[in-house]
């Protein structure tokens, strides 16, 4: 039996409000949230169209902070933030701009992923064939694009610029 607003419990505004401060989710998130305690679809819809009228709903906002804090903090390519982003319930023209915002970034993201790799297990740089086996596969694993990694491990190829001590 589906809730209402009226009678006892929260509201869908307040039940949203109250899984928003918890953490932004996408306006599909919030629909199958809201389902889930049983609000009927007209008042999910109302709901959630106000908050978008309000701004506590955006998905485009919440792409482009999901794109940054994954390639930055997280080292994820953008192969593997799309498919995060899809499976959140954000649409793919919403998902492609917000990618297309730090595409030209991608392969120094790969080469500061593959850097932090190397570095944390010990691998010496120029990469062996093994290691470069390995780091490719962590690097495509990490979600970036063969493009990219074939850029990041051509970079790793090459010899650093010798020590000046």
């Amino acid at each position: 039996m589906p809730r209402t607003g009226e009678g006892k419990g929260p509201s869908a505004v307040e039940a949203a409000l109250r899984l928003l401060s918890y953490r932004a989710r996408s306006r599909r998130e919030l629909e199958e949230r809201l389902a889930a305690k049983g609000f009927g679809r007209d008042e999910t819809e109302a709901a959630l169209s106000r908050l978008e009228e309000t701004g506590y709903i955006d998905d485009r906002a919440l792409a482009r902070a999901f794109v940054r804090s994954r390639m930055e903090g997280r080292g994820w390519g953008p192969l593997k933030i799309a498919a995060a982003l899809a499976q959140r319930g954000v649409e793919a023209p919403v998902i492609e701009s917000a990618l297309g915002e730090v595409r030209s970034g991608e392969a120094a993201a790969a080469a500061a992923a593959l850097d932090k790799w190397a570095r944390i297990r010990a691998v010496p740089l120029p990469l062996s064939r093994e290691d470069a086996v390995r780091a490719r596969r962590f690097l495509r694993g990490r979600g970036f694009t063969a493009e990219a990694v074939r850029t990041a491990l051509e970079g790793a190829a090459r010899p650093g610029p010798p020590d000046s001590d």
